[in-house]
């Protein structure tokens, strides 16, 4: 008897959740959206249709809607949901499909209302009374939810995926198509997060105090919030949520916490901290929200840059604060230095997956992969948090965490491993003798300083990972594109740094960066060394044919000169290419291309080991003076 597989994608994604400027609105954001989908995904399953993607049955604990960060009865984080739901059941006619996917759209839009209603009542101060009847916090997912439903019909089990495939592209035929509605706001201020849709808060006067209501949920004077941001906002406890400069500071943080543990001045200094925190409303974290929370300092890392302590003055009506109890304490009288002030956003995601399904053909076997997937990403909040990170989005194959700089590569190595492990034996079991390279992860890693808004923190995380799956003027089907790394790193002030290598290689993207990393910190690396050579590609104004030799052995040689001048800290022994990890292509393979590649390659690295460099450096001087400290007053 035939049966019927039907795919189900809500969206839309990237706009709702990179429309961020608090971690509070970026990891809300994510969790809706995964609810909403659960909220679908157990409208099927209740109503005859067995799920493939996810493989979970009618009843199962993780199609029920989850508030928080974690369920409360298991005391472990919700299965994340995908957008793109698939399921089979034995045929119906079109009405029955129809109604099924009607029914999955009215689930989503429910769970929505059920947070927007607990928003609503958490910020009932801040929203305006008389809104319009489409712009209520509840009625909003009219005009912004997308349902799409595409099916088709097979026969046997091997027809599974040519009937997936027709019913793949119904829904991309759908998708093209775009529902105009007709606007309906008004000439009030627009959403502070992208300019579109009318804010719904209260108006407030241009430097009046902030209210309680206000200051709990970070909401400034000048922010203005439309309903789906007001709901991102608010829909959750402000004290679940981890403000990005928290994540940027922890291992500066960790330091200090270890360095007070032998010195008795420190300690009194960071216990004296928290209960002034305390005292004046610092915005804080619930102890425990994530496993390196604990017994750590709670409170918002944004107090200990000064730049910020004006701006924190205003929004959070600080008096007297900063200057006795953290510039005094610690760097006046201390000399603790300032954290660094960058932080890494990491995306990851599978690739080929499409062609992996194709080859697994039957939804048994492709049930088998969407449970391995969902171990994949059940484990995903343990590897980011064993880093000090954050985890904002794990479904399916699809990874988004945030984490201080100096943990990212070694995350990224972790996830990659852990994806490998759980997926790829499927495909080795299945097609032991096949030659087909089996499904692998790409990362991408965006590195940029804590005050960038969070939205382009994504996005360039974003653009990192697409980097790392099709590199730069890689053609389609070059085996070197896809399961890599990509790191690009935004700095507040000068270029913009891309780095991509593949995992497979003779040493991991990770490790190569953690060695050149130690080569700086050791002083075997010269700082300024990668500069140097930058420099002589920038004099590459027009490259010569790349199948030059004459050309690419000189400018083999003009590194080897700059390399032959410099020494490592403390020694008079020059340095090679070997010793820095400088693969430069010998004497008779020193064509331009060769060479040019070569150099570009390892400056790229090197800058962006540079900057892990400045974030260990930064922790060990925290180390360093408590050790200090510690000797001069004998603690």
């Amino acid at each position: 008897m035939s049966r019927t597989v039907l795919i189900v994608a809500i969206g839309p994604v990237q706009q709702f959740i990179g429309q961020a400027r608090r971690m509070r609105d970026l990891w809300f954001g994510s969790h809706i959206l995964s609810e909403m989908c659960r909220g679908a995904a157990c409208s099927l399953a209740e109503s005859g249709w067995s799920l493939v993607f996810p493989a979970l049955a009618a009843g199962d604990i993780e199609l029920s809607r989850c508030d928080g960060a974690i369920r409360p009865k298991t005391g472990v984080p919700p299965l994340g949901i995908a957008n793109k739901i698939v399921a089979t059941r034995q045929s119906g006619d079109d009405v029955t499909t129809t109604v099924a996917v009607s029914t999955a759209r009215i689930a989503a839009a429910n769970i929505w209302k059920h947070f927007a209603k607990e928003a609503n009542g958490r910020a009932k101060g801040l929203i305006a009374h008389q809104l319009g009847a489409h712009e209520s916090p509840e009625a909003v997912i009219e005009s912004f939810l997308e349902v799409i439903g595409g099916w088709s019909t097979y026969e046997a089990d091997g027809e599974f995926e040519s009937a997936r495939l027709a019913a793949e592209q119904a829904v991309a035929a759908r998708k093209v198509l775009r529902d105009f509605r007709q606007w309906q706001g008004g000439p009030r201020r627009k959403s502070s997060l992208d300019g579109q849709r009318e804010s719904i808060l209260v108006d407030r006067k241009y430097g009046e105090h902030p209210s309680k209501l206000a200051l709990r949920f970070r909401l400034s004077p000048q922010e203005h919030l439309d309903a789906i941001g007001m709901v991102k906002r608010a829909g959750g406890d402000p004290d679940q949520f981890v403000p990005i400069a928290r994540v940027a500071v922890e291992p500066w943080l960790k330091a200090l916490d270890e360095a007070a543990t032998t010195h008795r001045s420190l300690d009194i200094a960071l216990r004296t901290l928290e209960a002034e925190c305390e005292k004046q409303g610092v915005p804080r974290c619930q102890r425990g929200v994530t496993r390196w929370l604990r017994g750590a300092f709670l409170y918002d890392g944004e107090i200990f840059f000064e730049g910020q302590w004006p701006a924190l003055s205003k929004e959070l009506g600080l008096k007297g604060f900063f200057d006795p109890y953290v510039k005094r304490l610690f760097r006046a009288n201390l000399s603790i230095p300032e954290p660094y002030p960058y932080v890494a956003c990491l995306h990851a995601d599978g690739d080929r997956m499409g062609k992996a399904l194709g080859r697994l053909g039957s939804a048994i076997r492709q049930s088998r992969l969407s449970e391995a997937l969902a171990k994949f990403s059940q484990g995903v909040r343990d590897i980011v948090e064993e880093h000090s990170g954050l985890h904002i989005y794990a479904g399916g194959d699809d990874v988004v965490a945030i984490l201080p700089v100096l943990h990212a590569a070694n995350c990224a190595e972790a996830l990659r491993a852990a994806f490998i492990d759980v997926v790829q034996p499927i495909f080795l079991e299945t097609f032991p003798d096949c030659d087909d390279q089996p499904p692998t992860l790409s990362v991408g890693i965006g590195i940029a300083h804590f005050l960038k808004p969070l939205g382009n923190l994504l996005g360039l995380a974003r653009e990192a990972e697409s980097f790392a799956k099709q590199g730069e003027n890689l053609a389609d089907g070059d085996p070197r594109q896809r399961n890599a790394l990509g790191v690009i790193f935004d700095k507040r002030s000068g270029d913009t740094i891309k780095w991509r290598a593949q995992w497979g290689q003779q040493q991991s993207p990770g490790r190569r960066l953690n060695d050149l990393v130690g080569l700086l910190s050791d002083g075997r690396l010269p700082r300024k060394l990668p500069y140097e050579i930058r420099k002589i590609l920038k004099d590459v104004e027009q490259e010569p044919d790349p199948r030059d030799r004459i050309v690419g052995r000189t400018w083999r040689l003009e590194v080897l000169r700059i390399l032959a001048r410099k020494r490592p800290e403390g020694t008079e022994q020059r340095i090679t290419p070997e010793d820095i990890g400088l693969g430069l292509p010998s004497r008779e393979d020193a064509r331009v291309d060769t060479v040019l590649d070569a150099l570009r390659d390892w400056v790229d690295a090197a800058m962006i080991a540079s900057a892990l460099a400045d974030a260990e450096r930064n922790v060990k001087n925290v180390a360093a003076r408590g050790i200090a400290l510690e000797i001069q007053h004998g603690d």
